[in-house]
């Protein structure tokens, strides 16, 4: 793990203090140098007076305290690539050299940030540390300045990294006195080791402890969980990995990396938005998008690579003419409607012939690559004969334009509980979603193999108090406690993706011990019961969800899935990636 206790007893409590250059220089180095292997994406606003630019930069650290950088937009300068040290800078692009050369201070980037401030450090520059928030996170802010320059003047370096997981949140580059860079941080990625360190620490060391609310995301589970799946199926089955909604809830990006890694066939997602993403952040594995996306984005498909699903002749059409007038065929995936009732060509019976001529002047049109036909499944958690009707519809139809020439290289169908269900249904390619986050469709569907939820929400103690009977807790005075009571306040609420509709239902997991919600549910916080509970204090983690308390639990108290329990997880609670390969690893 990084070496932020070492940074944290050295700022000295809450405010900035001056440090002595030579032991922040090997503080700094030490937090550095703990980087190798782990990766990062960047967003980056550069003012250059007369124009503002913005970039996306994806990082990963080297051995030795060195950088690789990859421009990823604009499309002008991707694939631009820089390898960094605290001395040196070397740009190539396509294999051909364009610069070597000492870092130039006056040309100072965002990515030489870390080097110019140990070399600072070591030149005698005041070095300063300090505590403070960014947004909802608690920083370590880390600042470089020349110590002659006067006020307002020469260059200043600041950095922030997490308490909580060490990532890099943000970077900041003022020069006299004026903003000239200004970088985020997105998807800071652990190595496998960091992750392993941060689980043994337990929840009495102190980044741990001023975490607010986080969602940890265990890279091992899901690889078990595809394993598991794959078990399934033969092996000549190809496996869609389904990470729509940010990977239900989980982290599209990280989720892909590990599934890429793992050896997936194919992903999926709902929309353009998505795949772009994912192919932003370095994803080349093939891409699936299963909603609509407007005519007018038919390029983007063309540029990133990126399949698109076609359910009616007239999109299909639109789509030919677009890939036509590029001069380069678009990928497809054909999509019927066997009683699902979304989208699709319908098939039915009465409509078999129909929608079999409508298909073949489809797939007779130039440009378009097919490469594969699907269904979906309407019931097939709950309903096996409606579910084997549609199966049915789909063979037969797929009889039907055998019969006419019309063939697809990948027929699929079984989304998670088909998987785990109907072993017919796998043919060339298996898509599951829930099951690869380790939840079963129904609960009678747990005997068909193991499978390990992968999220756990979790929580912090924010304060223990000491409430007499007859006391109304939260909003609406909906709960007044009938004893003198200990109640805990967590930091958790429904902005979090924590319903509302848990107030005075659900329990949590303290210590050894379940503690009941206490009134409504806040936008941000939360109270619960922790008088049967011995020693709950301040800091104590509580599991919202998790291997305690299953999201199922919370699912079935509000009438609801945990499919929608999981991605209603919100943006603001922070996901920490534990274990995985080291390329889908991280937080």
């Amino acid at each position: 793990m990084m070496t932020l206790c070492l940074l944290l007893s050295a700022c000295g409590g809450e405010g900035a203090e001056e440090r002595n250059a030579d032991e922040l220089a090997l503080a700094i180095r030490a937090e550095y140098l703990a980087m190798e292997g782990c990766t990062a994406r960047m967003a980056v606003t550069a003012d250059y007076g007369e124009r503002v630019y913005g970039f996306t930069l994806d990082l990963s650290y080297l051995r030795e305290g060195e950088t690789t950088v990859t421009v990823v937009e604009p499309e002008t300068a991707a694939g631009i690539t820089a390898r960094i040290s605290g001395e040196d800078t070397y740009l190539e692009y396509d294999g051909v050299s364009l610069e070597t050369g000492p870092l130039d201070e006056s040309g100072l980037s965002p990515v030489g940030a870390v080097p110019f401030l140990l070399r600072g450090a070591r030149e005698g520059f005041i070095a300063e540390s300090a505590l403070e928030a960014v947004g909802e996170t608690e920083c370590l802010r880390m600042t470089c300045r020349d110590p002659e320059a006067l006020p307002g003047t020469g260059t200043e370096l600041s950095l922030w990294f997490d308490a909580a997981t060490h990532g890099l949140v943000r970077g900041e580059i003022l020069s006299d006195g004026f903003r000239v860079i200004d970088c985020v941080f997105t998807d800071f990625v652990m190595t496998p080791s960091q992750a392993q360190q941060t689980k043994k620490r337990g929840r009495k060391t102190m980044d741990d402890a001023r975490k607010r609310t986080w969602a940890e995301i265990d890279l091992d589970r899901l690889a078990h969980n595809y394993r598991a799946l794959r078990a399934l199926t033969d092996p000549s089955c190809r496996f869609m990995g389904v990470v729509k909604a940010n990977a239900y809830g989980h982290g599209a990006v990280a989720v892909a990396r590990e599934l890429e890694a793992l050896g997936a066939d194919y992903l999926s997602v709902a929309c353009l938005d998505e795949a772009l993403e994912l192919r932003q952040a370095g994803i080349q594995a093939p891409i699936l998008i299963l909603g609509i996306t407007p005519l007018e984005y038919a390029g983007a498909l063309l540029d990133h690579g990126i399949a698109q699903t076609v359910g009616d002749l007239e999109t299909a059409e639109a789509l030919s003419r677009a890939a036509s007038a590029a001069g380069k065929p678009l990928t497809v995936h054909l999509k019927v409607d066997t009683g699902m009732s979304r989208l699709g060509f319908l098939c039915d019976e009465d409509h078999m012939g129909q929608t079999a001529e409508a298909i073949g002047r489809a797939w007779a049109l130039p440009g378009l690559r097919w490469e594969g036909i699907f269904t979906h499944f309407a019931n097939a958690d709950g309903d096996e004969a409606y579910t084997m009707r549609q199966f049915t519809r789909f063979l037969d139809l797929l009889d039907s334009l055998a019969a006419r020439g019309i063939t697809f290289p990948i027929r699929h169908c079984a989304s998670s509980a088909a998987v785990l269900n109907y072993p017919c249904t796998h043919l060339d390619m298996i898509r599951p979603g829930i099951a690869l986050y380790g939840h079963y469709p129904a609960p009678d569907m747990e005997h068909t193999c193991t499978l390990e939820p992968v999220m756990a929400l979790k929580s912090r103690v924010a304060a223990v108090r000491d409430l007499p009977a007859g006391t109304a807790v939260s909003y609406g005075c909906t709960r007044v406690l009938e004893r003198d009571s200990r109640v805990a306040v967590l930091p958790v609420g429904y902005a979090d993706g924590y319903f509302r509709l848990f107030s005075n239902a659900l329990e949590v997991q303290v210590r050894e011990g379940r503690a009941p919600i206490l009134g409504r549910v806040c936008m941000d916080m939360c109270m619960v019961d922790v008088t049967d509970i011995p020693g709950v204090s301040a800091g104590d983690e509580a599991v919202l969800y998790g291997d305690q308390v299953p999201v199922e639990a919370g699912a079935e108290l509000v009438g609801t899935i945990q499919y929608e329990l999981l991605c209603d997880v919100s943006p603001r609670v922070p996901r920490v990636y534990l274990g995985g390969t080291g390329s889908g690893s991280g937080a």
